[in-house]
């Protein structure tokens, strides 16, 4: 076992929707089990609604007491509020302490306290960058990266080959790390319910309007079959008027947010992903982790880290939402190939993604990055 350290979770917003928060959980909760002493912090605190899940053993914390969208003031004063928030954290930091930062957003509107901590503390920086090298580079985030991931002890990415595209692009710090999933203790689906699902936010990345779309094409050859969308967004409304325009009402459901992904995936059969750019997305390793079956678009190296293609579930071409049908198609027809998949898929995840495993992985991490 590594020696025990102060291990803080730095993230765009405290408990917000998503795989983020669930990677602080379980890799939060995993450390403190193994004796570290863990904290979580954020930006900002969750808007309204957003339910906390961490350990009573973890230490919360925002560097702002206001999310920003209920902040009454300018904008200005908010973001030195929040450097002065995190610059009391971080003064609390020895050198036996280790800071990873989640976000890029998490990262930037810290910067004035980190930029400027007093070395004495000495406490290392890991940051993370939880999406693909390709979704860097079509949008701004490879020089948002250039300016705040550059410095830090280790730039970690959640693929081998993203590590090696970042490291091709400049970056001489790079290393990768898959994030973990438990398997033992939890139910294995039957795969028999006429229900696939699928969990995501309700925004533009996701594409939801592309699984209802191919949705479309199969409801009426499976008419008993259901598809529920859980998650929330700014989309709602716009996916609640295609569901009506498509007459597809009495057969997709807007489900909402759940605090219970393992039971709605316990009770599904399928698990789908139609999402324009992913890292290691958790939804699909949350599915295999219970024996679902996923069909996801190819749309980042991390999702054929997950899914052997025919083997532990499938994937489609982009963007092509006649394939994305196809593939739910082939499952839902099936029952002896959703089982043989679902089997096959909870055995990768035991096998490759075990808690275990990666918490060795992350414990060696801050061994090499303290030398």
């Amino acid at each position: 076992m590594s020696k025990p350290r102060r291990v803080v979770f730095v993230q765009n917003q405290l408990a917000e929707l998503g795989g983020i928060t669930r990677f602080c959980e379980v890799v939060g909760e995993g450390l403190l089990a193994r004796g570290h002493r863990v904290e979580i912090g954020a930006v900002e605190p969750p808007h309204k609604g957003a339910a906390l899940h961490y350990d009573s053993g973890i230490v919360q914390w925002t560097a702002h007491d206001t999310p920003v969208l209920e902040f009454k003031g300018r904008l200005d004063t908010y973001w030195q509020e929040v450097g002065e928030g995190a610059a009391r954290r971080f003064s609390e930091y020895d050198a036996e302490t280790i800071v990873i930062f989640t976000q890029l957003y998490a990262r930037e509107r810290t910067r004035p306290a980190w930029e400027h901590s007093d070395p004495r503390f000495g406490f290392r920086t890991i940051v993370q960058y939880h999406d693909a090298f390709s979704t860097a580079r079509r949008g701004k985030d490879l020089a948002r990266a250039r300016r705040v991931f550059s410095d830090a002890d280790l730039f970690l990415l959640l693929t081998e080959e993203d590590a090696v595209s970042f490291q091709r692009a400049g970056f001489n710090n790079t290393g990768y790390i898959f994030n973990p999933i438990e398997v033992e203790g939890k139910p294995s689906s039957s795969v028999t319910e006429p229900v696939v699902v699928s969990l995501g936010r309700y925004d533009p990345q996701k594409s939801l309007d592309h699984l209802i779309q191919a949705w479309e094409l199969l409801a009426e050859e499976f008419p008993s079959w259901r598809l529920e969308l859980y998650g929330d967004g700014p989309l709602r409304d716009e996916l609640a008027e295609l569901i009506r325009t498509l007459g597809l009402s009495h057969s997709i459901g807007l489900m909402g947010r759940t605090s219970d992904v393992e039971s709605v995936l316990s009770k599904s059969s399928i698990n789908a992903i139609s999402s324009q750019h992913e890292g290691l997305p958790f939804a699909l390793m949350e599915a295999s982790s219970v024996g679902v079956p996923n069909v996801s678009y190819d749309c980042a190296p991390g999702v054929r880290e997950i899914i052997d293609d025919d083997v532990t579930g499938i994937v489609t071409k982009r963007n092509d939402p006649a394939a994305l049908a196809d593939g739910l198609r082939s499952l839902m027809a099936d029952e002896k190939l959703r089982r043989r998949m679902g089997s096959a898929g909870r055995e990768r995840m035991r096998s490759v993604f075990s808690l275990e495993t990666i918490l060795d992985q992350w414990e060696q991490i801050f061994d090499d990055v303290m030398r």
